[in-house]
This record gives structure tokens, C-alpha cells and sequence, in this order.
């Protein structure tokens, strides 16, 4: 049985909000663990964690960082990443003076900018979105959200985007709508 370093850590958290939770797993090298292993441990936390973050060291300034959520490898993942990497330049002694450091994903390699002592915060670059064809009746949105076509806002358009993760964008005219959305 293999012991490893985990932690779970609410990104975006407020004194009155849990936040969005994340995990991460610190691996001495990615290949330490298998993708298999990596899909079982992100479905063991299903209901936990959104997504759990494997994390090594390749060099002083530089990590390589993968994703999963309970059903697959995420390309990026950005609350996540917000998560480990706060915590990350927090607690290794190392990191707390460098100003920033480069993460490997699978969406290119990305800047982290430490700005804890500034604004108790870090910032990364997110990847650029790669915006997929579109075939999707509108029809057929508004019935599978519960909505009326109508409740769409088209003077946006109707999006699919991948920046880690392949997102439906909606553009919605009422809150009220929206809340209502399952």
C-alpha cells in the first residue's frame, strides 16, 4: 500500500462562503502513480472534492500539475489550480520568496505569479479557450435546462468552449431564469 501527501483546500473561500473544494496528491514525479490510479482516487473522493490535482517537482521553478475529477482526466483546471498553488508557495519554504514559477498541464505550460505578500493571493495565466463547433438546437437547450427559448439572451451567442474542461456557455436574460435551471 502506497502512502501519499493529500489535502483539501477550499479555493475562493470567505468567512461567510465554503468555497469551491479541491484536493491535491504530491507525487515525487507524475509517473509515480498511473492515470488508472489517478481516475480511482479522484472517484473515491466523488462527493469530496470537485477535482484533485497530482503535483510534482520538475525543477526549482517549475511543477507539472494534472487533473481529475471523479469520471476523467481534466486538461486544467482552474479553482484547483488557484487552490494548490496558494497553498504550494504557503508552506514550501522554499517558494515563499520567489516571485513566480511555471506549471506543466495539459494545456500548455502556464505562469503562477506569488502574490501572497502583496494581496494574499496567487494568479496564474488560464490557458487559452479553444471554441468547438456548435450544432445544438436551441430547442433542445431549453427543454433539457427547463427553460423557455425565449428566457435566451441572443444577443450572445450560444458557445461551447474547452480551457480544460469542455463548458456549454448560455447566455440567460433573467436571474430569476436562472435560478430555476436544473
Amino acid at each position: 500500500m502506497k502512502s501519499l501527501y493529500f489535502k483539501k483546500i477550499d479555493a475562493f473561500a470567505t468567512k461567510n462562503s465554503n468555497g469551491n473544494p479541491a484536493g491535491y496528491i504530491k507525487l515525487k514525479k507524475q509517473s509515480q502513480l498511473s492515470k488508472a490510479d489517478k481516475l480511482k482516487i479522484g472517484k473515491e473522493l466523488k462527493g469530496f472534492v470537485s477535482e484533485i490535482g497530482f503535483i510534482s517537482k520538475k525543477s526549482k521553478r517549475k511543477y507539472e500539475l494534472q487533473y481529475f475529477s471523479s469520471e476523467m482526466e481534466v486538461d486544467f483546471c482552474g479553482h484547483a489550480t488557484i487552490a494548490i498553488m496558494y497553498d504550494l508557495f504557503s508552506e514550501t519554504e522554499s517558494l515563499k520568496m520567489i516571485k513566480s514559477i511555471t506549471i506543466i498541464t495539459n494545456k500548455g505550460e502556464l505562469l503562477v505569479q506569488n502574490r501572497l505578500k502583496i494581496d494574499n493571493s496567487v494568479f496564474i495565466m488560464a490557458p487559452k479557450p479553444i471554441y468547438l463547433d456548435n450544432d445544438i438546437d436551441v430547442k433542445d437547450i431549453a427543454i433539457n435546462i427547463g427553460i423557455n427559448d425565449d428566457d435566451i439572451n441572443f444577443r450572445f451567442p450560444i458557445s461551447i468552449i474547452n480551457a480544460g474542461l469542455t463548458t456549454l456557455l448560455i447566455p440567460i436574460k433573467a436571474l430569476s431564469t436562472m435560478m430555476k435551471i436544473k
